[in-house]
């Protein structure tokens, strides 16, 4: 009886330590990883965009 309690003892700790091995593998992300990523334009008052709103036609388009 107390070697099944050992073996099943020795089976918890094994899947214990196998989960905590494996839980934190992988790439951690870096400082510098985080300022790589592609940011949104800042101002949408583009020249482009003032030019279109300056064209628009107040009731849609007229022929």
């Amino acid at each position: 009886m107390w070697l099944l309690l050992v073996e099943a003892g020795v089976a918890l700790f094994l899947l214990v330590f196998i989960v905590w091995w494996t839980m934190y593998q992988g790439k951690q992300p870096s400082h510098d990883d985080m300022h790589d990523e592609v940011k949104a334009p800042e101002t949408l008052d583009a020249p482009a965009t003032k030019a279109l709103e300056q064209t628009e036609q107040p009731g849609g388009l007229e022929r």
